[in-house]
């Protein structure tokens, strides 16, 4: 397993990514790209098969550098700026100390859901994870329609099984 994290501007993700796949030889099953995601709140995570990259130029550029939308995503939430216009401030600034630990929540989510889809794969099409107090809910989601939807109490000992329904 490897992780990189592109030095290129966000906006060209796809060239760093690219460089990778070619100089490891790898083809799209071998990646997984994590990323922040505004139309996520934050300390929330998405996972998708596949799919359009949405509002996101990285994943644009991924996207478009690959010629291809076929491989696995998981977003993290960051939630948005009050105003619209703060948008740029909002994603490439200091992050406010009462949304760190939020934040921490969500990228702790992500790590989980990556080393899963490493050790069980990826077969439904989207998934939505998201907690409430002590109970972790989660929903598959297909053509933009719930049609699953599990819960667990996370204080369960007993529960220790992946996230992912097969």
């Amino acid at each position: 397993v490897l992780l990189i994290k592109p030095q290129t501007f966000m906006n060209l993700s796809g060239k760093a990514v690219i460089q990778f796949i070619d100089f490891y030889k790898l083809s799209l099953d071998d990646l997984i790209v994590v990323y922040d995601d505004m139309d996520i709140d934050i300390s929330k995570i998405r996972i998708r098969k596949s799919g359009s990259p949405g509002s996101h130029n990285g994943m644009k550029s991924i996207v478009n550098i690959l010629s291809d939308d076929r491989f696995p995503r998981v977003r993290v939430g960051i939630g948005k700026p009050i105003y619209e216009e703060d948008i740029i401030n909002y994603v490439i600034g200091p992050i406010p100390e009462e949304d760190m630990n939020r934040l921490d929540e969500g990228i702790e989510k992500a790590k989980e859901a990556v080393v899963d889809i490493l050790k069980n794969g990826l077969l439904m099409k989207e998934i939505f994870i998201e907690f409430e107090e002590n109970i972790k809910k989660i929903y598959l989601i297909e053509d933009r329609k719930i049609i699953e939807k599990h819960e667990e109490d996370i204080n369960n000992p007993m529960l220790e099984g992946n996230i992912y329904v097969r």
